[in-house]
């Protein structure tokens, strides 16, 4: 179960810490969250998030993704 409020996103009624979105991005363009309530996420559907990376464009406002849009697994290199 997922909600988006302003306080940030919570993942079965616990907060994400860092996770609040924010109203503009690094230009001052105004971001749109995708607020959302006790959502069951479904099968094949992920939220991307990043709670270390402030300026993340993520789930937060795009919402969730379906398994097919994922392309590639990210590795650290160093």
């Amino acid at each position: 179960m997922v909600k988006l409020d302003e306080r940030g996103l919570w993942v079965n009624h616990v907060l994400l810490e860092d996770s609040a979105p924010r109203q503009f991005d690094s230009l001052g363009r105004r971001l749109e969250p995708f607020f959302i309530e006790d959502h069951t996420v479904e099968a094949n559907t992920f939220w991307v998030i990043s709670t270390y990376n402030p300026n993340s464009f993520d789930s937060r406002y795009f919402g969730p993704i379906h398994r097919n849009q994922i392309h590639g697994k990210a590795r650290i290199l160093f």
